[in-house]
């Protein structure tokens, strides 16, 4: 990925990681039922984070609030 700047790194976050999506709900199907709860929140953190940079790269002014919402949840 090398030296990027933070507005390179949204761009590469919303363009690319979507992709990855159908992957971690495979996952999240595959995984047995003990390690489902942690495979959520790897899936919730995920997808927070690629809202995340589509909002922020879309000028939304609470896109803050995303991640946010997340910790809150998980803390």
């Amino acid at each position: 990925m090398g030296a990027m700047t933070w507005a390179e790194f949204l761009y590469h976050v919303d363009q690319d990681y979507p992709a990855f999506n159908d992957e971690l709900d495979q996952l999240l199907r595959l995984a047995p039922a003990p390690d489902r709860a942690d495979v959520q929140l790897m899936v919730d953190h995920e997808l927070a984070f690629t809202n995340f940079a589509a909002a922020e790269r879309s000028g939304d002014p609470n896109s803050l609030d995303i991640l946010t919402a997340f910790l809150r949840r998980v803390s």
